[in-house]
C-alpha cells in the first residue's frame, strides 16, 4: 500500500515479523516507523481535511499535511489491519475538532 501526494509518499511493507512505514518526502526517506511502535492515529473531525498524525510510543509523532481525505482513509484502514495482525489489538484512532498540532508530540517535547 502506498499513499502518494505532491509532498510525500508513504510506503507500507512487511519485512520478516515487522511491518514498517517509510515516510518519504521529496524522494528522501525521513523516517521509518514500525507498526508495533504506533501509539495511535489522529485525524481532524472536519470531513474535508486529510491531515493526520501518527503517534509513536516513547518517541515524537509524525504529522502529515495531506489534503486527500479518501487516500488518508484508505491508508488508515491498511495501517489498522497491519497493526491488528502484529499486536492483536485495535489501533486507537482519535478524531479531534481542534487543530491537530494541539495533540502533536514534537522532538522538542521529547527532549524536555
Amino acid at each position: 500500500m502506498s499513499l502518494q501526494t505532491t509532498l510525500f509518499t508513504i510506503s507500507i511493507k512487511e519485512v520478516s515479523d515487522f511491518c514498517f512505514i517509510d515516510i518519504i518526502y521529496l524522494l528522501a526517506i525521513k523516517r521509518c516507523i514500525r507498526y508495533i511502535d504506533f501509539a495511535g492515529l489522529s485525524k481532524s473531525s472536519d470531513p474535508t481535511d486529510g491531515e493526520f498524525i501518527i503517534h509513536v510510543e516513547d518517541d515524537y509523532d509524525y504529522s502529515f499535511p495531506n489534503k486527500e481525505v479518501d487516500r488518508r482513509n484508505e491508508l488508515f484502514e491498511n495501517m489498522k489491519a497491519a497493526y491488528f495482525m502484529k499486536r492483536n489489538k485495535n489501533l486507537p484512532i482519535y478524531k479531534v475538532s481542534v487543530p491537530l498540532d494541539t495533540y502533536l508530540t514534537t522532538k522538542k517535547d521529547i527532549k524536555n
